[in-house]
């Protein structure tokens, strides 16, 4: 009887009860979880993570689907659950470092992948001295941002120095990017254990950004070699069974790594529940080979 828990925060509620009805297909035992309602104890020297009364780590697999605004409580379960038997889809480096942008852009030049030109700051003044230098137009994100939301493009710095003054009245920090263009498309490399699907996503009739939640389109297409190995390099990286990795194709044919993405988008518009379902596929086929070994 194999038992799967998924603990979400709020961005995920939009596809909560699409997730659960597809999981009842591969578990007999299926807990959606709230990150809200998880309790962290402490206790003889141990920590675990708990709903209700029951510990997460009696589960056979946990599938964490968290967001920057997840961080603190989301970190501390996966490093919990790292050191359970739990099947866990993902690390909690993984976690860490997608739900900051810049760190993921920053892992991606560790390993010498492409990546456009980028910056983060505290300070308007550096911030507007990087941007002229970089040059307009320019891409200025939320580190929180996902779903194609705290995207923003400044044309020049008349449009760029009412984005700062509004980061700067927020206390957010103030992140900068090259902009591609990319005529509003850009590549996901979507990653499920050995399994790789390619997806061309177009932005709406006069939108910049490439993303299915602000109206646009998507479909699978077949990938180039070179995507798929640097996605799968950034993944086994980070130690991510399960992520995104999104490119832009620039002027010069070339691609450029923009983000990695912890809790890939379902895309439910257009794939219904195919997402879905492949990653319930690979957490069950990892369950069942592990009751395997042990047997």
């Amino acid at each position: 009887m194999a038992k799967l828990c998924i603990v979400a925060g709020p961005g995920g509620d939009n596809v909560k009860q699409m997730i659960i009805q597809e999981a009842k297909e591969f578990f007999e035992t299926v807990t959606y979880v709230s990150i809200k309602k998880v309790r962290i104890a402490l206790e003889n020297g141990k920590s675990q993570a708990f709903y209700k009364d029951t510990s997460l780590d009696s589960f056979d697999a946990v599938w964490a689907r968290g967001f920057f605004e997840d961080y603190r409580l989301m970190e501390i379960l996966l490093d919990i659950l790292e050191e359970s038997t739990v099947f866990l889809v993902n690390s909690t480096e993984g976690f860490q470092v997608c739900n900051h942008k810049y760190l993921s852009i920053q892992a991606a030049v560790r390993l010498g992948l492409p990546v456009p030109d980028s910056y983060i700051c505290v300070s308007p003044k550096i911030a507007n001295e990087l941007a002229e230098k970089i040059g307009f137009p320019a891409v200025v994100k939320l580190l929180s941002g996902f779903g194609g939301k705290g995207v923003m493009l400044a044309n020049s710095k008349k449009e760029f120095l009412p984005l700062l003054e509004t980061l700067t009245l927020f206390r957010e920090f103030i992140t900068g990017q090259e902009f591609v263009a990319s005529e509003a498309t850009d590549y996901r490399v979507l990653i499920i254990g050995s399994e790789v699907l390619g997806i061309r996503r177009k932005g709406a009739e006069g939108e910049w950004r490439a993303n299915v939640s602000t109206g646009g389109n998507a479909e699978f297409v077949p990938l180039d070699s070179e995507l798929i190995e640097m996605a799968k390099a950034i993944a086994s990286y980070l130690n991510m069974r399960v992520c995104s990795v999104d490119f832009l194709k620039t002027s010069q044919k070339k691609h450029v790594l923009i983000e990695v993405n912890f809790t890939p988008g379902m895309l439910q518009k257009i794939f219904k529940n195919q997402i879905a379902q492949k990653i319930l596929a690979f957490i069950k086929k990892n369950v069942e080979e592990r009751k395997k070994e042990s047997a």
